[in-house]
């Protein structure tokens, strides 16, 4: 065999090794999925189950803090059961979140912070980290002082997307019609409300479950609705039932730790 032709041997099997590393780290790391929109915020999402309570509420601040130092971070939130004796979902279920995190920064960041949190959760609680692209379509301006729970509280929505849909389907039907029917109700009452699409496009590392998108919504604060707002709801609710079931839910108050 000739120099050239082991040089040429060799260098195949280098180029090789660094694409199988590429791949590897790829797919441990953000595992973005190609067509989507790019990442903007991960969310965390503590399982109540095999966890640590004490532990996590001694971790969960001093992780928040430390993003929220960090210059990569424009928003940094923790997410606590609205009521943490019963930690129900709206449907009177228990919840299987213990509490949740959610970080803001550009996506090149994103991976490293997620499975960075992870590690340092990892002895208090099992976590999962979800990288999304948010569209925060709706939302109610702070007026309470950061570190300190918000007056309202908001739930937390998993979904998945029917079978035979394509993610890009899924985010289409999501983005488009199903957020006209969204904000067409909550804009009657004036313009009050929450409505944050958190569509999910990769992973920080292996997930117990693999949702499609997070929603976000007020809660039950907003008050009796009118007989229009009420068939508007039910449309609304209709049309989601063409391109996603609902997954498990968290009812929050918000701590925004950096805005």
């Amino acid at each position: 065999m000739t120099a050239k032709c082991m040089v040429s041997r060799v260098s195949i099997k280098w180029t090789v090794l660094g694409l199988f590393a590429l791949l590897g780290a790829a797919s441990a790391g953000s595992a973005l999925a190609a067509g989507l929109p790019e990442a903007d915020k991960l969310i965390v999402l503590v399982r109540a189950e095999d966890c640590d309570r004490p532990a996590l509420e001694r971790a969960l601040p001093r992780i928040a803090d430390k993003l929220a130092r960090d210059h990569r971070t424009s928003r940094v939130a923790i997410d606590w059961p609205a009521d943490a004796a019963r930690n129900l979902d709206l449907m009177g279920n228990p919840s299987p979140f213990a509490a949740a995190l959610e970080v803001s920064a550009k996506q090149s960041a994103l991976a490293r912070i997620g499975s960075r949190v992870r590690r340092r959760l990892a002895d208090a609680c099992p976590a999962d980290v979800y990288l999304v692209h948010e569209r925060r379509l709706m939302t109610t301006p702070r007026t309470w002082p950061l570190g300190t729970p918000s007056p309202d509280t908001k739930v937390l929505v998993t979904l998945f997307r029917k079978d035979g849909l394509t993610r890009e389907e899924f985010d289409s039907e999501w983005s488009g019609p199903h957020a006209g029917l969204a904000l067409g109700w909550r804009r009657p009452r004036g313009g009050n409300g929450h409505y944050v699409q958190n569509l999910v496009v990769g992973t920080a590392g292996s997930v117990a479950t693999r949702y499609d998108g997070i929603g976000e919504a007020e809660g039950n604060e907003s008050g009796p609705a009118s007989e229009e707002i009420r068939l508007r709801r039910i449309d609304t609710a209709a049309h989601a039932r063409i391109f996603h079931t609902t997954g498990p839910m968290f009812v929050v108050r918000e701590t925004i730790v950096k805005d």
